[in-house]
């Protein structure tokens, strides 16, 4: 796995690579409070299993400080989103295979300190009745926490935007689910806040399954999340 920088030309500063001899991958990357960055994704190197989480903490010379692939099953996990909370926690969100039935995808949030330590009782997962995957996570002005990413268990074959809000603890607060039609998969894989998370903008894409093929088309939608 890569990290570059870049300067405001788009020209390559700096680089330095993560992992192993496997297939080792990066997803998300974000800015920490002392300049450093976090990211986040897979690793197949490090671990227990076929795909693990793996964060990584590096400072502003792109110099590892910590790597953390505590948590892993037996099959395959993968991190999308990352932030730092306002107390300078680290939360994780995306799924894991390694659950009881091993069948579909759960979300899972993972939970760290700033030194990359994981927490008690985290990870947490939110298990429905089909495949569910967390693509972003961001932090609430309560302190709590709002999770996009989809579901098949509404709408069964074709992905539904789901929605979790969540309390300082990641349990569950309220759970929204945006059904389109029977023929489309809908996938939002980021989130942002604005104005006091009364605005949240999300970005993803939008495809449509019929007897003709189509394209996937890009989707922003604003979401009201009172």
């Amino acid at each position: 796995a890569a990290i570059y920088s870049f300067d405001v030309s788009g020209n390559i500063l700096d680089s330095t690579l993560f992992g192993g001899q496997k297939l080792d991958e990066f997803y998300s990357i974000t800015q920490s409070s002392d300049s450093g960055f976090i990211a986040t994704g897979n690793t197949n190197s490090l671990g227990s299993g076929q795909g693990d989480f793996y964060t990584v903490k590096i400072n502003n010379m792109l110099d590892s400080v910590w790597q953390s692939t505590v948590f892993g099953g037996e099959n395959e996990e993968n991190i999308y989103g990352v932030i730092e909370a306002y107390n300078e926690d680290i939360l994780t969100c995306g799924y894991s295979y390694s659950t009881i039935s091993e069948t579909k995808e759960d979300i899972w949030v993972n939970r760290l300190t700033k030194n990359g330590i994981i927490l008690n009782n985290y990870p947490k997962s939110f298990n429905f009745l089909e495949s569910e995957i967390g693509y972003d996570i961001i932090e609430n002005n309560d302190f709590g926490f709002t999770i996009i990413g989809t579901t098949d268990s509404y709408n069964i074959g074709f992905k539904d935007i789901l929605v979790i809000k969540t309390d300082y603890k990641i349990d569950t607060d309220s759970t929204l689910v945006f059904e389109f039609s029977d023929t489309v998969n809908v996938v939002l894989t980021s989130i942002h806040d604005r104005a006091n998370n009364i605005k949240t903008i999300t970005t993803g894409r939008s495809e449509e399954h019929t007897s003709e093929l189509q394209s996937p088309c890009n989707l922003v939608c604003r979401l009201l999340l009172e």
